[in-house]
């Protein structure tokens, strides 16, 4: 039995741990209903408390607005600190906090986990997240942010300040007005985050950016080195689902859902905001692979080489591009930037790319379509692309490419798309006729929608609504015009592949087949 402190006498206790050893824990107090937990230097704070041996430290269940752990303990990787909820679910945000929905600041070796594990002593019974089933798991997590779009500028889970060397995991992440998770440091070149594991996470219907990790600000920025991002969802972005810059060697993003990005492309924050992804990457060895990404407006996504002094770089480097599904762009698929990365090579193998449509006339009459799957003008990169399948009229590459440019065993042809347990749409529903509500495009000019048409209404506050168009109109705010726009039931989001689906072992790891850990977590084991 778990055993927690919660009034102004400080005590620690220790448990029995199913993996040996007594677990040392301690509860932080519970505010007055409604607030926030607040603690800026928490070390300082709780002074008690051995930050050094501490095992478990359990935020208390209830809704709070905020919560902030600064100056986080730098920790032994051999004994981290693990930090979940305890007493039911910690639900944050959406309660007139004016700052990010969880901050934590600083320190190493540390988890963050809403993962219920009665052996382990994290999370709670009654919110297993996906662990109990991925349908409808929404509101299940232990940790549940939810801002309800008070905000436009303020972020779901926002670590920094020097942190490095944690897991998030079992955290579902919602409705926030900017990035869903935002990790970076900004401007400390002399940082680094290392070794970040991000996985088993449910995060949708952000404002801007799913996932924003690393800055794509001018130098100086700091590495991040040995990056593992996997077994996540990441839907119904604003803009990029996944944005990651300053990627460094050892990192690999692989087995994740990335769907419907850039909802957001006719009247963005900012222009060029509208792709579903975006990779910098400053040193080789690096893979993505076996992701499904579905949904993107400019691009399905672009890559940025980032040439940084000082960075090492070996004969042999790679940045590997290999088994992703790559599905419904309104433009072209890839825009691959210029820059050199010393002696790395980029390979792009075995990649799928389908149903690549041209739709920014819809923003501007005159533009025109590039017609092409990928589109670069880089000539010093070495690229090698390999075996990868595409369906449509485009060509691959563009015509005469550059000697950098490598291409063998490209095959243009159609194939059937990927079929999930439950999105929410048929298997053949066309992911383009989803999109964010606007009453104006980014030129100020009037939007249009068909019969047919689903949008999102992230109005603020309090959006994220789906709607069906059932009446072709223009500026008719879905919430206020029942008789244009009939709601939906929120999307189940079970987006495991089914048994028949084509494309088996890319996408999410089946939790059926036992959900896959990376990290810290005693007597956990992985599959990569």
């Amino acid at each position: 039995m778990r055993r927690s402190f919660r009034v102004a006498v400080l005590m620690v206790f220790w448990c029995g741990s199913a993996f040996g050893g007594d677990l040392e824990t301690f509860t932080l107090p519970a505010p007055s209903p409604g607030d926030g937990i607040y603690y800026g230097n928490i070390q300082a704070a709780l002074p008690g408390v051995n930050w050094s041996t501490l095992d478990r430290l359990y935020v208390p269940a209830g809704h709070w607005a905020a919560l902030l752990l600064g100056n986080l303990p730098s920790r032994d990787p051999s004994r981290p600190l693990v930090i979940t909820n305890s007493g039911g679910q910690v639900k944050v945000g959406g309660l007139g906090a004016t700052s990010h929905a969880i901050t934590l600041q600083g320190g190493s070796n540390w988890r963050l986990t809403g993962r219920w594990d009665p052996l382990d002593q994290t999370g709670d019974e009654a919110f297993p997240g996906h662990a109990g089933g991925y349908a409808n798991s929404s509101g299940t997590y232990g940790f549940f942010i939810d801002d309800a779009f008070e905000t436009t500028g303020d972020s779901g889970l926002v670590v920094g300040s020097f942190a490095t060397d944690f897991e998030v995991d079992f955290v579902e992440i919602t409705r926030v007005g900017f990035a869903g998770a935002l990790f970076k440091t900004d401007n400390q070149g002399e940082a680094h985050m290392s070794n970040v594991r991000f996985h088993d996470n449910y995060v949708h219907d952000t404002g801007s950016e799913g996932l924003y990790f690393g800055s794509t600000q001018s130098a100086p920025q700091h590495k991040f080195p040995g990056l593992k991002i996997y077994n996540n969802r990441i839907l119904r972005a604003g803009t990029e689902l996944i944005q990651v810059g300053q990627v460094g060697r050892g990192s690999e993003i692989h087995h994740n859902v990335f769907l419907f990005g850039a909802l957001d492309w006719k009247n963005p924050f900012q222009n060029f905001q509208d792709n579903g992804g975006q990779f910098g990457v400053r040193e080789g060895d690096v893979a993505i692979h076996h992701n499904l990404l579905i949904g993107g407006a400019s691009s399905f996504f672009q890559f940025f080489p980032q040439l940084r002094s000082g960075d090492t770089h070996f004969p042999g480097d790679k940045v590997t591009f290999s088994e992703n599904y790559f599905s419904h762009s309104r433009n072209f698929g890839i825009y691959l930037h210029q820059n050199d990365l010393m002696n790395t090579e980029l390979v792009m193998s075995d990649n799928w790319f389908r149903e690549i449509n041209f739709h920014y006339t819809e923003l501007d009459p005159g533009a025109n379509d590039s017609n092409t799957v990928i589109l670069t003008f880089n000539p010093d990169l070495p690229m090698v692309f390999t075996d990868n399948t595409w369906s449509g009229p485009q060509g691959l590459l563009p015509d005469n490419p550059s000697p950098n440019i490598s291409e063998t065993g490209s095959l243009n042809g159609s194939f059937s798309p990927v079929t999930f347990m439950d999105s929410g749409f048929p298997s053949d529903f066309d992911y383009h006729r989803l999109e964010i509500w606007t009453d104006v495009d980014i030129n100020g000019m009037a939007v249009h929608y068909e019969v047919g048409d689903y949008v999102v209404d992230n109005g603020q506050p309090g959006g994220g609504t789906l709607y069906r168009c059932v009446q072709a109109n223009t500026d008719r705010p879905p919430s206020a015009n029942p008789s244009f726009w009939t709601a939906q039931q929120p999307f189940p989001d079970d987006l495991r592949l089914h048994p028949t689906s084509p494309f088996q072992g890319f996408g999410l790891l089946d939790a059926a087949d036992g959900i896959f850990f990376d990290g810290f977590e005693s007597g956990s084991t992985s599959a990569w």
